[in-house]
């Protein structure tokens, strides 16, 4: 068989990768990448998405793999198309989520030399990758072919196991890159011996056969008052309910810091307001705690961050990928192994609880409960006065659309979401790996495609502008998103920092409103806009998205001074109304 070596070599890795179960791949156009492209466009068992700009195709690949828990391949040309794609792979390293980075270069002989679009790729992504490799595509031999499937399969695998998370596979074309450009030529009995050991690829997990054993870090005594904290994750139903029953038959806080893609299995016991009750001084001078156990990485809650860092005693972080929490301190040991391990191992070391322990629990019970009673009073009309009335409003109107997901933007929009948790009975996700507010759009649009369903996006006006580019594609594929846009003039979370009263150059600064009118800048793009003044043309709007899903932006406009004003007051009220018992 004649055939181009470039497209030869992507073509053995399209097939490889759909063996092992590839599903989605996010395309950007360019030249050096041509073999690998339309060896995916000949692959009909892959589905495409051709997004023009590197930086929103990887945030949409990185949206997909983060609902679906699948990897997601990206493609882009060489040179500065690939540093594009970093700050999703961030995201995805941070966050655990699987994605395949291929990404085309120039030969190894134009490196250094000054070739156009030639820049060093090599590793470029290293330092917050799970796995690296460069194809040799200089051996078109049986032996480089079978290199390259077996590296393909590990790669695969690393971007699962033991944690998810990005790899990366870099491609040096040397021209011809054209599929007709014939330049090897390929037997049959070659041909054949290559097909079966890709149809023989499956996913490997290198560390299955490892035990963890546990230490003193689980060490536990029997009147010890144990917190249990779920940091930031992507936690299973399963172990939510393995959590539950710990918490009943130890009575063990299990606070639910994390939101959850199936919020309906919180039963009464979790606690849901941990972060907001330690606003309450009266609160934090009860808490009574020998040992906190955090899951996940981290938290949306400053309070939490803030009490945690002034916490003196134990504190034992789970992690897989062996992250710490915080300062180094003797009292601060990670213990690296998996959420559901973990579990198993605290439910064989835990004795039948003393007194002291069951009275711990009921006083948290007995605070979060009186925070949600609390909440209720407080939201229970709907209002758009702020920001914080507006996202009880959404939860309000989502009750009768439950199985639509919302995504929630990093900045603002995370943290009125964090207070109001308890409201949402939707599957809700947030991106806090690395928590930045950069391809926030093109993240739902992926969430949404992953889920093939309708979904809500929170979003600031900030980040709205710095992703808006992605409104061109969401168009293009008529994703059905929703997205309710906060508009309160810049960068209002700054307000909420010590700079907002110490800096007189705060507006030209931190603030930094963007001037545009949103509603032109939707409309050039095709895309449904409403501009809402009030409640009642919010639930007409949302119920019209629902009606007809199609791409639609909702605006709601703020006075962010005004709006801050009213929800410090709203919360002062909730605190001041606790009693403690």
């Amino acid at each position: 068989m004649k055939t181009n070596l470039n497209y030869f070599f992507s073509s053995i890795i399209v097939s490889t990768l759909k063996e092992l179960g590839l599903k989605h791949v996010c395309i950007s156009p360019g030249s050096r990448n041509t073999p690998i492209t339309l060896a995916f466009a000949a692959n009909d068992s892959i589905k495409k998405h051709l997004i023009i700009d590197e930086r929103a195709s990887a945030f949409f690949a990185l949206g997909i793999a983060k609902i679906t828990r699948e990897p997601v391949a990206i493609v882009c040309t060489s040179g500065t198309a690939v540093a594009e794609l970093y700050p999703a792979i961030i995201e995805a390293y941070n966050s655990q989520i699987p994605l395949i980075i291929l990404t085309a270069d120039r030969p190894s002989r134009l490196l250094n030399t000054g070739s156009n679009q030639t820049i060093n790729q090599i590793g470029i992504f290293n330092s917050n990758c799970e796995f690296f490799y460069n194809l040799k595509v200089d051996n078109p031999s049986e032996s480089g072919f079978l290199e390259t499937i077996f590296e393909l399969g590990t790669a695969w695998s690393n971007s699962l196991f033991p944690y998810p998370g990005p790899v990366h596979i870099n491609l040096p074309f040397e021209k011809p890159l054209e599929p007709d450009t014939f330049n090897v030529e390929i037997d049959d009995e070659t041909e054949s011996r290559l097909r079966d050991s890709v149809s023989k690829q499956k996913v490997l997990n290198f560390y299955k056969d490892l035990e963890y054993r546990p230490g003193n870090e689980f060490d536990i005594s029997r009147n010890s008052n144990i917190l249990i904290l779920l940091g930031n994750d992507n936690y299973s139903d399963d172990f939510i309910q393995d959590c539950l029953r710990l918490s009943q038959k130890y009575s063990i806080p299990v606070c639910v810091e994390s939101p959850l893609l199936n919020p309906v299995i919180l039963e009464p016991g979790m606690i849901r307001n941990f972060g907001n009750l330690l606003q309450s001084a009266e609160f934090v001078k009860k808490l009574d705690i020998d040992k906190i156990i955090i899951f996940g990485r981290n938290f949306t809650s400053k309070n939490i961050e803030r009490f945690l860092d002034r916490f003196e005693k134990e504190i034992l972080k789970i992690s897989q990928k062996g992250e710490g929490f915080g300062e180094f301190s003797e009292q601060r040991e990670t213990a690296r192994l998996s959420n559901e391990e973990a579990i198993k191992i605290l439910d064989s070391l835990l004795t039948d609880p003393p007194e002291k322990r069951t009275a711990f629990h009921n006083l948290l019970q007995s605070f979060d409960s009186q925070f949600s009673a609390q909440l209720g009073k407080q939201f229970g009309e709907d209002k758009i006065s702020s920001e914080l009335e507006a996202i009880s409003s959404l939860a309000h109107l989502l009750n009768k659309f439950s199985s639509a997901p919302v995504f929630f933007s990093n900045s603002l929009p995370v943290r009125d979401y964090d207070y109001l948790k308890e409201f949402f009975h939707n599957p809700v996700l947030v991106s806090r790996g690395a928590s930045g507010i950069d391809g926030i759009l093109a993240t739902a649009g992926g969430i949404s495609t992953g889920l093939n369903q309708p979904t809500v996006l929170v979003i600031g006006d900030i980040a709205f502008h710095y992703d808006s580019n992605s409104l061109q594609f969401i168009k293009k594929y008529s994703i059905p998103l929703l997205i309710i846009l906060i508009n309160n003039g810049g960068g209002s979370i700054f307000e909420y920092l010590p700079v907002y009263k110490q800096s007189e150059e705060f507006s030209t600064y931190f603030k930094t409103e963007t001037g545009l009118n949103f509603g032109n800048l939707v409309k050039a793009y095709g895309i449904n806009y409403n501009l809402i003044g009030s409640v009642g043309e919010f639930k007409e709007s949302v119920d019209n998205f629902f009606e007809s899903p199609s791409p639609r932006v909702i605006e709601i406009q703020f006075d962010s001074q005004i709006s801050k004003k009213r929800k410090d007051t709203i919360k002062n009220d909730i605190i001041s109304s606790l009693k403690v018992n």
